[in-house]
């Protein structure tokens, strides 16, 4: 694939109510992405970005945990 595959140059017009728009910015608002992403992602049934962030936190958070849990060279001399 070249870098002219993934160019945003083409638009999709859909129609949907205006209640449902404000949900989905709502939705959007509170996971902060964009509605492009929201509707890009529940389309092709990808993880959303925010939820991406919060896999990533709770892997470094582990890591963290973990390397505080590990033994040191001087508690290992006791």
């Amino acid at each position: 694939m070249d870098q002219k595959d993934f160019e945003k140059k083409n638009s999709i017009k859909i129609r949907i109510s205006i209640i449902q728009k404000e949900k989905w910015k709502k939705v959007c608002s509170e996971k902060k992405i964009s509605l492009t992403s929201l509707i890009t992602n529940s389309v092709e049934n990808r993880m959303m970005d925010d939820e991406r962030r919060k896999v990533l936190a709770f892997i470094e958070n582990k890591i963290i945990f973990s390397e505080k849990l590990r033994p040191t060279s001087i508690n290992m001399q006791k």
